[in-house]
This record gives structure tokens, sequence and C-alpha cells, in this order.
């Protein structure tokens, strides 16, 4: 695995900072998120087409292997953090033969995207100035309200029952927001941007998408980053991949700017809700070089990973907090929105 160039202190980087082995009361809040998580599992992998015995297996195993942890935290090595208990997740369903447990909601939640997309863009389109880039973040707001690794609202997805896109936008908190560097933001001044993805559905379709759209319209090469194997309701660069061509012919600005090669993907060489820069795949390392503005999205790659990393370029950060363990580690709320605007490290 490759380190991302853009970490400008890469010896003392620390992925995940919240270390469950010296937190026990954090270890075993984390340990009940897993299991609570259990039943969503099982029945968004029984959607998406896989047999009882299969989850019953999956059931049986991650079941035992957090409560082997917590028997015995240090089981899984040092570090012990919320990577770590993904990886534990990933395993139990990979030992079953279950490579993509939430498959038939994105396809879902993906499809209707794409069918607001048009009508989304048109409106962006007809704003100018502060108000505009404020519905951009908005959009990114609402599409990560899709969240099926948040127990507080994955159940709503597993059964078609989740926030429609406009009702999302209809909850995003009102400014400001528990961090909020919105005015601060400048859409225009930049020549290469990474941009880390996070959800499929209303997410990518009308949250980054549209943001990749308006970074790149003002001259900049944006490179969406995402997931290379199947991770909760993340997706993939397959995915991202096939949604892209799905969308040829519903906007003629997105179709011009993939022919002029300035809106681009990558697959990030990972599998996971967090990401660890320090454990990429060598073409994300390559697409990275001469970034000087790099975008994080989403809870897991932007607060429980990567909120503390030291970067060369300048860094944006949105998230919606929709956990209550990480909302008290923030000092926020559920659903509190972050708007995060770092400088350089120097």
């Amino acid at each position: 695995m490759a380190v991302l160039p853009l970490l400008a202190d890469p010896q003392s980087y620390v992925a995940c900072e919240w270390d469950l082995l010296t937190d026990p009361a954090g270890r075993e809040y984390w340990l009940d998120v897993f299991r609570n998580h259990i039943d969503t599992l099982v029945r968004s992998a029984i959607a998406s087409g896989a047999t009882q015995e299969q989850c019953a297996i999956v059931r049986k195993n991650l079941t035992a292997y957090l409560d082997e942890i917590e028997k015995n935290p240090s089981v899984q090595g040092n570090p012990l953090d919320i990577i770590s208990l993904d990886k534990v997740r990933t395993k139990a369903l990979h030992d079953a033969g279950i490579h993509d447990a939430f498959r038939a909601a994105k396809e879902r939640e993906t499809k209707a995207a794409l069918l607001q997309l048009p009508d989304r863009l048109k409106f962006l389109d007809s704003l100018t100035g502060t108000e505009r880039r404020v519905e951009l973040i908005r959009g990114i707001f609402a599409g990560n309200f899709f969240d099926m690794g948040a127990v507080s609202i994955a159940e709503q997805y597993v059964d078609d029952n989740g926030n429609t896109f406009s009702q999302a936008l209809s909850q995003v908190r009102s400014r400001p927001w528990l961090i909020d560097h919105a005015d601060d933001l400048d859409p225009q001044h930049h020549n290469k941007i990474l941009m880390f993805v996070d959800n499929a559905g209303g997410d990518i379709v009308l949250g980054m998408l549209p943001l990749a759209r308006e970074l790149a319209r003002n001259g900049a090469v944006v490179t969406l980053a995402a997931n290379s194997d199947p991770a909760l309701n993340d997706v993939t660069h397959e995915e991202l991949v096939t949604l892209l061509d799905k969308s040829t012919g519903l906007d003629a600005v997105i179709d011009r700017l993939r022919t002029e090669q300035k809106l681009r993907t990558v697959p990030t060489g990972t599998g996971a809700p967090l990401i660890n820069l320090a454990e990429i795949g060598s073409e994300l390392t390559q697409s990275a070089q001469g970034t000087d503005l790099l975008i994080l999205e989403g809870m897991g790659r932007a607060l429980e990973s990567n909120f503390s990393a030291k970067f060369t370029c300048e860094t944006w950060s949105f998230a919606v907090i929709k956990d209550k363990g990480v909302a008290r580690r923030f000092g926020g709320s559920m659903f509190d929105c972050i708007c995060r605007l770092r400088p350089p490290f120097s």
C-alpha cells in the first residue's frame, strides 16, 4: 500500500485518533454500535440477494468477533479503532460469501437520484454568488443523510422509507453550522482538485457531483476518488464510473467536462467507510500529485478519521453527524453539519 503524497507529516499521521484500546468507555460504545447494526446488515444483505444461511453465518461470526474484542481488546493488535472494527465486519461478510451487502439500496437510491439530477442542476445554475455556494453545500449535507452505517437512520433506507432528497434538504440545519467556513470557500482559484466521495444515491449524484461540476467548470481538473471495494452504502469506483456513464445526456456541462478530461475518477485502493491515507492504492497516489485542493466528505473520512491530519494543500471537509458518540466527541448534536476549511500546513 502507498501513502498519500499530500500528507504534510506522514511519520506522525494517525488515521483514526479515537484509540479504543486506551478508552474503555469508547470501546464499549463502538462495540455496541456494531452489534446494534447487525440486523440492518443482515436485512440489507438479504435484499441484495444473500441467503438466510449466509446471513446466519454473518450474525454468528460477527457477534463472536465483537465478543472476543470485548474480552481481549488487544486481540486485533494495535491500533484498535473504528477502522479495525470495520475490517472485522467486512471479514464476517466475506467469510459468508457476501461481497456487497448494500447493493440493492445503493442501486435504488442512485437510480432515483439520477432522475432528479437535471432539475437540481438547473436550480443551482439559477443561483449566483454566495447563495449558489451555500446551496451546493446544503445539497452535500442533504445527500449525506443516506448512510446505511448510521443506526439512527439506516433502517428507513432498508425498507425504502428514507428521506427523499427534497425532504433531506428541508432537514438540513440552518446556519451557522457546528463548523461553518462556507463564506471562506473559494471555488474559483484551484487548478487540480482531489475529492474523496462517500455514499451512493443522492450523496454522490445530487451532492458531490454538482460540486465537482462547479469546480471543474471554473477551470480545475477534478478527480473523484471512490472506494475500490464495497463498504456499507459507499459508492465504489466501478459504480461511480457507471453512474457517470448513465448521466450522459442529462447535463451538457458534465458531458463537456468529461470529454475534456476535467472530470475524472480514481479508485482509492481501499474498502472501508473511513480511510487510512497511509494505506491507499498506487493509482490514487499518482493522481494526487500536484493537487492544490483536497476535499474529504462524510463522517467517516472527515471526522472519524483524518480530522487532525495535516496536508500540504488547502483542505475542505463536509459531513453530517449521524452518531451520538461522534456528536459528543466533537461537542455537537445529532445532525449537526460540518463545513470546514483548513489552509495548507507549513
